[in-house]
């Protein structure tokens, strides 16, 4: 079963992500940023969604760190938030991010991109 980390400073937000993607995969979740990236090393996910509006370390930084680190610069991130718009969605391509969603999420979609980007990951 593929694993995802979830990474959201909202309770509420983690647990509705969590519990319509559990059936599907492994779910890892954290609303902590400062701990993502360590549980990024120790659980391999294969898809981290991340969240972008987070007190002290912001999303933004943390796609970077994911994207920029040889160990994690493969795992595919997408984005899940608040702050919509073009600029912020072109800003996390330039980071690295390999999908983006605004909320709410419209979980058929990002379940049929989950799939298709798990699918391509396969030799």
């Amino acid at each position: 079963m593929p694993k995802i980390l979830i990474v959201d400073d909202d309770d509420a937000m983690r647990g509705l992500i969590r519990t319509r993607l559990e059936s599907l995969y492994e779910v890892i979740d954290t609303g902590s940023p400062e701990q993502a990236l360590g549980l990024a090393l120790e659980h391999k996910p294969d898809v981290v969604l991340l969240d972008l509006m987070m007190p002290k370390f912001s999303g933004f930084d943390l796609c970077q760190s994911l994207c920029s680190l040889s160990y994690t610069s493969r795992i595919p991130v997408f984005i899940i938030t608040g702050k919509g718009g073009d600029e912020a969605r072109e800003y996390c391509n330039n980071l690295g991010a390999t999908g983006f969603f605004a909320k709410p999420v419209d979980f058929n979609v990002l379940k049929s991109r989950l799939a298709q980007e798990l699918q391509d990951q396969r030799p």
